[in-house]
């Protein structure tokens, strides 16, 4: 939904890569899975909000450069000599195109009296300052609307998750009765091949990610992450910080996740990376660059095509153990999503609050609403393309095991 649609919907003129979670039974006809539909919805809800906020965002930082550049024009005496038809014509013109995108309607009218008229600059100046007003509105509005769909996620996850892990340990049953067999050269071969002809390029990049099967450390990463993003509101309220760049303790957040090496290097960065999103063969990285005092900026880099080939490992007792895991990744969610709602209603308090200074909104702009949309568009689609990646496998497998012993 665009920022103009919501602007709309929300009817305040009357007064401003999307994780699919996907079924991947094991075995065909063995056990009923809750229907994902409402899940990816939500999902995708919140991510379209976010979306619209980063929007917004773009739109207010816009209109601030805009009207300090004007700043030499304002403190005149008033005559139209002291503004240049250039400048009248530069005014007008960039008011029309926020009012176009942002979808907002102006008090009074849009100005259309002659530039030569001594008020008309003036008029479409305040008629700015009265758009990035009703932004604000807006975009306190759009947190209200993702506290609230967070809450019915939870609620959605509570039954979704629990049939997940029901296929994971029906996956790990069935491979147990083949712990320690021995499948020949010929035959991985030929499982990759079957794998590939099913999957096609769908888990090459997840297959690639992690080192060792580090999965884990990367959600307790993301867990320790929203929990110091939690503990930055507490600590706001208590007014003991402000700026989130020196209210957050980046160290105790473990930023630096473990992630294959090559990545890194192919991302050339000297930061450390906290967040990681794959499609296909496309990764997404995150990184925080604190080298500017009391500002950090989420540094964000796609990489395409860096693994050509998937990792596959069909070692049964591997195949296991990363299957266990997964249920132990998918138990951190429901706290993780807790952590994020806390966040996103503290969020729109201060937002929405006149009284908080405005370097501090627009340090919530810079850092905090790019670190949400991070946390919570990314680790929706790791966790679910790692443990969709695993269920995958066991399938193919589980049908090579079926073949073997007819």
């Amino acid at each position: 939904m665009s920022l103009n649609k919501l602007v709309n919907k929300l009817n305040l003129n009357d007064e401003m890569f999307v994780p699919k979670i996907e079924g991947c039974n094991c075995e065909e006809g063995e056990q009923e899975l809750v229907d994902p539909s409402e899940v990816n919805e939500t999902v995708t809800e919140i991510t379209d909000d976010l979306n619209d906020i980063e929007e917004a965002d773009t739109i207010v930082e816009d209109v601030n450069g805009f009207l300090v550049e004007r700043e030499p024009y304002l403190y005149q005496d008033g005559t139209t000599k002291d503004v240049p038809i250039e400048e009248r014509i530069i005014v007008q013109e960039k008011l029309r195109e926020v009012l176009r995108v942002s979808g907002l309607t102006l008090t009074n009218s849009l100005n259309k009296e002659s530039l030569s008229s001594i008020d008309a600059y003036y008029m479409n100046i305040e008629g700015l300052k009265e758009v990035m007003s009703n932004i604000g509105e807006v975009v306190k509005s759009i947190w209200d609307k993702i506290v609230e769909a967070i809450k019915k996620l939870i609620a959605q996850l509570a039954t979704f998750l629990p049939t997940k892990i029901n296929r994971l340990n029906s996956a790990i049953k069935a491979l147990e009765d083949y712990k320690g067999f021995n499948i020949q050269s010929g035959d991985i071969a030929t499982l990759e091949y079957n794998f590939e002809k099913e999957y096609l390029d769908k888990y090459v990049a997840v297959s690639n990610v992690f080192p060792n099967q580090d999965r884990l450390g990367y959600f307790k990463s993301m867990d320790k992450f929203a929990n110091e993003l939690e503990g930055y509101f507490r600590n706001f309220k208590a007014g003991q910080v402000d700026n989130p760049a020196t209210g957050i303790d980046w160290k105790k957040s473990e930023l630096g996740i473990k992630v294959n090496p090559l990545i890194k290097k192919e991302a050339s960065t000297r930061n450390e990376i906290f967040s990681v999103k794959t499609h296909y063969k496309t990764i997404k990285v995150s990184m925080i660059d604190r080298a500017y005092g009391d500002e950090v900026r989420v540094e964000t880099k796609v990489i395409e095509d860096l693994f050509k080939k998937y990792s596959l490992d069909f070692s049964v007792n591997q195949l296991i153990h990363r299957l266990t895991v997964d249920k132990e990744c998918l138990n951190y969610t429901k706290g993780f999503m807790d952590r994020l709602k806390n966040a996103a209603e503290n969020i729109s308090k201060i937002v929405g609050d006149s009284q908080v200074d405005t370097n501090v909104r627009t340090g919530f702009k810079t850092t905090i609403n790019k670190l949400f949309k991070t946390l919570f568009v990314d680790y929706t689609a790791v966790s679910d393309s790692l443990t969709n990646f695993d269920l995958a496998t066991a399938k193919v497998l589980l049908k090579y095991f079926k073949r073997i012993k007819r």
